[in-house]
């Protein structure tokens, strides 16, 4: 399968999308390492930066991207949870678990989110500890707080 990445800038630092021929397979923030992919702006990567680019300025809110991602079962299914949780919502750890039907596996949740190949677009930044406190997030705390205040403040 041969994969294409096109890196863009925003107003959160270079984001970097990745797609094969039909769907976007990863995203991620800052520098771009895969060097093996080819470096190319596809129509599927322009789209879905034009829709990142929207919802981090505050126009849009549902994603309508094709996307694919390969994990664990269990992996899958905390990422098909954090799918269904609506723009400006916030949940825990734990209620994902449960979601999953894995209630006590919120650290396994947890990791789960770490390893989303597909932020913004699959919401992990959505997932919160039980205290309210916002904890870790692959691309750093300052990413994901902007993200829940853009959330949280956004009036489309």
């Amino acid at each position: 399968m041969k994969l294409y990445y096109y890196t863009y800038k925003t107003i959160i630092g270079n984001l970097n999308i990745t797609s094969d021929n039909f769907y976007i397979r990863y995203i991620s923030f800052g520098k771009y390492h895969q060097y093996n992919n080819m470096f190319k702006e596809t129509e599927i990567i322009n789209n879905a930066f034009m829709q990142i680019d929207e919802y981090l300025n505050g126009r849009r809110k549902i994603f309508s991207i094709n996307i694919k991602y390969e994990g664990t079962l269990f992996q899958q299914k905390v990422w098909k949870a954090l799918l269904n949780i609506p723009y400006g919502s916030i949940i825990s750890y734990k209620e994902l678990a449960e979601k999953v039907f894995s209630p006590k596996a919120y650290r396994a949740a947890g990791s789960a989110c770490g390893q989303n190949p597909l932020p913004v677009i699959i919401p992990c930044h959505r997932v919160i500890h039980s205290n309210g406190s916002i904890s870790g997030y692959a691309f750093g705390k300052e990413i994901k707080t902007f993200l829940l205040n853009l959330e949280k403040n956004s009036h489309i």
